[in-house]
Formats: structure tokens, C-alpha cells, sequence
């Protein structure tokens, strides 16, 4: 091989190794988010018809309707605001038992090796 073309390599090599992280750490971080939203809409779900079980069917029906919106039928929805709630009572921490709980400081992390 010539010495231009080694030098090629050589140049292209880490850019590709650098996309390749970031595009395997992008569909990792898309895999964890839908399986989080998932958790938290079932356990939305299971108090509520823990607390009126009567109400199955129409809980059914609107998460079937929920299920169809549009992004953009969602984005910038503050339904809960009217009744006093904002972003942050739904936040109470940085969620350390997912993803990198481990190396922050929880032994419980949802991946053993971090």
C-alpha cells in the first residue's frame, strides 16, 4: 500500500470508530427510554385501577386514544399544569438505578458490569 493511502486509514479509522459509539450509544439510550416510558405508563395504569377498578374500560379506551396521538398532538401539552403541577414534581431525583447508576454511587444499578 502506498504511504497516502495508509495515512487514509489511518485518518478514517477513528472517525468511523466514533460514529459507530455514538450511533450504538444513541439506539441503547432509545431502547432505555422506551422501555422507562413503558414502566411508567403501566404503573400509571395499575394505580388507577387499583383505586377504581370499575373504570377499566375507560381507561383502556383512553390509553388506546393516548396510544394514536401525534408527536406533535402531544408536544407542548401542560394538561396537569391547570391543576398545579409542573415538570418537576415528577422528577424527584436523577434516576440512579438505571443506566450508570453504579459508577454514580448505587450499588443496584440496571447494568452489573457499570
Amino acid at each position: 500500500m502506498s504511504e497516502k493511502w495508509k495515512q487514509k486509514i489511518l485518518l478514517i479509522f477513528p472517525f468511523a470508530v466514533l460514529a459507530a459509539g455514538m450511533i450504538l450509544t444513541a439506539a441503547f439510550f432509545l431502547h432505555t427510554y422506551r422501555q422507562i416510558a413503558f414502566e411508567h405508563t403501566s404503573a400509571l395504569c395499575e394505580t388507577i385501577l387499583a383505586n377504581s377498578p370499575e373504570a377499566e374500560p375507560q381507561l383502556l379506551a383512553a390509553l388506546k386514544d393516548y396510544h394514536s396521538l401525534t408527536e406533535q398532538e402531544l408536544r407542548g401539552n401542560d394538561y396537569l399544569e391547570k391543576y398545579g403541577y409542573r415538570v418537576d414534581d415528577f422528577c424527584y431525583d436523577f434516576p440512579l438505578d438505571r443506566g450508570c447508576g453504579r459508577f454514580l454511587g448505587d450499588s443496584h444499578a440496571a447494568i452489573p458490569w457499570l
